[in-house]
């Protein structure tokens, strides 16, 4: 009642954590940070209004028990997590509902974890990426995209303003670049722990099945892992083994957060990457779940992303 995958395989990050800073002097609350992994999306297209969808109901019970600031982050989203929205009842009622839910876990989980006692330190260490533009639909909008962040030659250089249009008029009328002439942006993973929890921050929308497996169906929760009218299911045969993001922390309490510090799109398993490579545009879509790819900014981000958080997490002391 609470999320769905709509993408195969049906996997979840069943994890919801939370975490309650408090003064050491005044014993009150500083804030509350929440961690889960599902689209904050209850209010679909058809609504104009701005909102926080169900993360602001769950702000204002988590503000009204405990006092200070509440803080939610979206965990491993890809894939494609979804609220579990009765359409049949108003969406603003709907995202009260879940937000109020996913509340009233969060107080059940403070209270039976307790206060911790420990020493506090803070840590944190950052991992900086050059990832490559290999969506072509990108690449078709690369002088507008280079408005809002610098672009980069695979060498490192700044694309120069005449760079950025030749590229784009090769690219759109010569046909397909060369995988190492590819355009870059930079981006980064980050890691930090603070007691007894520690943190991720990934660039974008992590499928949950790189943090949590579950390809041999654990963690499907009574669906089924492969739905049978996808026409193109994945072949799990090729899923990745692990060990898996989640695995590889050391403390109790864990976040994973997405959409931190950059958004680079989705983060696609590249063994279920699939596009229609003859269409710089991307459309028509393969048959199947494969809206995520379209808005992504291509299979190596994931690769590359991975080996960062992979490397950040095994060099924890």
């Amino acid at each position: 009642g609470l999320a769905l995958d709509s993408r195969d395989p049906v996997i979840f990050d069943p994890e919801l954590t939370v975490l309650r800073l408090r003064s050491r002097q005044t014993g009150k609350t500083v804030a509350i940070l929440g961690n889960w992994a599902c689209h904050p999306e209850v209010l679909g297209r058809e609504n104009r209004e701005l909102t926080a969808d169900y993360p602001g109901a769950w702000c204002r019970v988590m503000e009204e028990r405990h006092g200070g600031t509440a803080i939610f982050f979206s965990g491993a989203i890809g894939g494609l997590l979804t609220p579990d929205r009765d359409f049949s009842r108003d969406g603003f009622a709907e995202a009260e509902r879940i937000g109020k839910k996913l509340a009233q876990e969060s107080l059940e989980a403070l209270k039976q974890a307790g206060p911790y006692r420990g020493a506090s330190r803070v840590d944190f260490r950052v991992q900086e990426l050059s990832v490559p533009i290999e969506n072509s639909r990108y690449l078709l909008a690369l002088p507008l995209l280079a408005r809002y962040r610098p672009i980069y030659r695979p060498d490192g250089r700044r694309f120069s303003w005449f760079g950025k249009y030749w590229f784009w008029i090769r690219h759109r009328w010569l046909g397909a670049v060369e995988a190492r002439r590819l355009p870059r942006v930079r981006s980064e993973v980050a890691w930090a722990r603070v007691g007894p929890a520690e943190f991720l921050f990934v660039p974008g929308e992590l499928f949950p099945e790189l943090a949590v497996g579950g390809f041999d169906g654990r963690l499907r929760f009574g669906y089924p892992l492969l739905s049978p009218l996808n026409p193109n299911p994945p072949d799990l045969a090729q899923a990745p083994g692990g060990p898996y993001l989640k695995s590889l922390f050391r403390r109790e309490y864990r976040f994973l957060i997405g959409l931190a510090n950059d958004e680079l799109g989705y983060i696609v398993p590249r063994y279920d990457f699939k596009i229609n490579p003859d269409s710089p545009t991307l459309s028509p879509r393969p048959p199947g779940h494969h809206y995520e790819e379209t808005n992504s900014i291509g299979p190596s981000a994931t690769d590359l992303i991975l080996e960062a958080a992979q490397n950040l997490l095994r060099a924890i002391p």
